[in-house]
């Protein structure tokens, strides 16, 4: 489960959703943190993939709350993004395969097409500073949109390996 399956109803943006924030990064922060000690004493060469990071909660939010929930929880951008090796984003099928894009298999999904590419762009734009971030678009079928995930995941271990 990531933060963005969430939502914060009825929040208009003071101190309630500030306080719903910090708490949805709590959560996130104490599942990957369990998650990479899990994987530290499992004695054999781990991966941990995150379903979502914690800079996409920005995504959300106007900057000026998102400047508020930083600051109120003494955290910076650099500081969440340097929590990531890789960024491998996604895109919505709603930006290039529209035919498959629906509300009617998640019930957290409540956006049309046209908010979720914007929604998209604006999470793109949240890793943005990120010095490792891959976009896998809709240019393909969904399974090679999933081996080029693959692929792209591969191409960072043999370079992590190497260096």
């Amino acid at each position: 489960p990531g933060e963005g399956s969430h939502q914060c109803q009825g929040h208009d943006g003071g101190q309630k959703l500030i306080e719903f924030e910090t708490a949805l990064i709590k959560l996130q922060l104490q599942m990957e943190d369990s998650f990479l000690q899990i994987a530290a004493t499992s004695d054999k060469p781990s991966i941990v993939i995150m379903d979502r990071g914690l800079l996409d909660i920005s995504a959300y939010l106007p900057p000026e709350q998102w400047a508020q929930v930083l600051a109120a929880n003494g955290l910076d951008e650099a500081v969440l993004a340097a929590r990531y090796d890789m960024v491998l984003h996604l895109v919505t099928a709603a930006d290039g395969a529209e035919k498959f894009y629906t509300t009617d298999n998640n019930q957290a999904r409540t956006e049309t097409a046209e908010q979720a590419r914007e929604l998209d762009k604006k999470m793109q734009q949240s890793w943005a500073s990120h010095g490792n971030v891959t976009v896998v678009d809709n240019s393909t079928s969904f399974d090679q949109k999933c081996q080029r995930c693959v692929d792209a995941i591969l191409c960072n271990l043999a370079s992590w390996q190497s260096a």
